[in-house]
């Protein structure tokens, strides 16, 4: 039996406490959210403890623990859980400096700790029916592949939340059925009233046994509605 919890109570770290909650080899043991309301709700709904803060979740002794707390949070929230032997594994971005993520993915390893990133588009049943069409032959040799992420997210004084928010999962899904990037070219834009890039294009050539290998487009906005 998996000792689980569950730090950030978005609709992701919703989904994945309900499925730990509905998992009979798994026991989710409690939840941690800055909205104590929401955390109370999430309580109710599954029958779990709330946490008061996150010393208090690692006194629960966990083994493992899905990190969707805030941006501020998350990075003193990853450290004191490796540090206290937990695995982790997070949302996107992991935490929001690069500089930050190689220090602890370091201590993860110095401490035999899991610490992984919840690359969740890779392992949903039209990504696996694709990768089995490529991989059966079925639509020949792959020379291109075009990715779109869309969400409608609020502005931010952060130039690369895009890039951090959609860019991590559409880079992640693309080198899924492509390999390796070997060149990229990035053109971004936005409206006037934002103040942060909203809207990417990302050419790409990747790697391949073939010469040359396939290329691609990753386009990226968080400026169009998903019921476009």
């Amino acid at each position: 039996m998996i000792r689980v919890a569950v730090t950030g109570l978005s609709a992701a770290g919703m989904e994945h406490a309900r499925w730990f909650a509905s998992n009979s080899d798994v026991e989710l043991v409690g939840v941690l959210d800055t909205d104590r309301e929401v955390a109370e709700t999430c309580s109710r709904k599954l029958g779990v403890p709330v946490f008061a803060d996150i010393d208090a979740l690692i006194a629960a002794k966990p083994n493992l623990v899905s990190v969707h707390s805030t941006s501020s949070a998350r990075a003193g929230h990853v450290r004191a859980l490796i540090e206290a032997d937990i695995h982790v594994v997070a949302s996107l971005p992991i935490v929001p400096d690069p500089t930050d993520l190689a220090l602890l993915g370091a201590l993860a390893r110095e401490r035999g700790v899991i610490l992984a990133g919840d690359f969740h588009f890779r392992y949903t049943p039209a990504v696996h029916k694709a990768k089995a069409w490529i991989a059966e032959g079925s639509v020949g040799t792959p020379l291109f592949i075009n990715v779109n992420f869309f969400a409608r997210k609020n502005d931010t004084t952060d130039p690369a939340e895009l890039f951090r928010n959609l860019g991590t999962h559409g880079m992640d899904l693309v080198r899924v059925f492509a390999g390796e990037v070997t060149r990229l070219q990035c053109f971004a834009t936005k409206p006037s009233n934002r103040r942060s890039w909203s809207t990417a294009q990302i050419n790409l050539h990747f790697a391949s046994s073939e010469t040359p290998g396939p290329v691609g487009t990753l386009t990226l906005s968080e400026d169009m509605s998903l019921l476009h």
